[in-house]
């Protein structure tokens, strides 16, 4: 499968669909800091893929909410595509945000469901903010 960039348009379009705020797009972009047709291979033995790390676990739940033929397709789209990637990556904080009630909770549940993980993400996510967005955009 060829290479597809992601864009500041698709960002865009997967904040407005999944009704997320874009900067959080960018900053979870910025944090994670993966790349198009590249897998990170995890300490507990799943890989995070592509741009935004979509982690592993979550192959079974997009083949069969994109309703595509196996998890191996699945994982070559968020790998190798970055609009895929970036949608899964709305998905899953859409997904977050509506367990949790609130933005912050989503933004560290997108990394992780373990309170002590999930806060030092959390204090990530606002020096990125601040690097992002200095002082025009307060993080969550």
């Amino acid at each position: 499968m060829p290479l597809h960039p992601l864009t500041a348009a698709c960002i865009s379009l997967v904040a407005s669909a999944y009704h997320v705020p874009e900067t959080d797009m960018w900053v979870l972009l910025a944090q994670e800091h993966g790349k198009i047709g590249e897998i990170s291979i995890n300490k507990n033995k799943t890989v995070d893929i592509g741009p935004y790390q979509i982690n592993s676990l979550w192959l079974p739940s997009f083949t069969k909410l994109w309703q595509l033929p196996s998890q191996q397709e699945t994982l070559e789209r968020l790998r190798d595509h970055g609009c895929w990637n970036a949608a899964a990556a709305g998905a899953i904080y859409r997904y977050e945000f509506d367990r949790a009630g609130e933005r912050r909770a989503a933004l560290g549940l997108y990394h992780s469901a373990k309170p002590a993980l999930a806060a030092k993400y959390l204090s990530q996510l606002d020096k990125k903010y601040r690097l992002l967005f200095g002082d025009a955009v307060s993080p969550p």
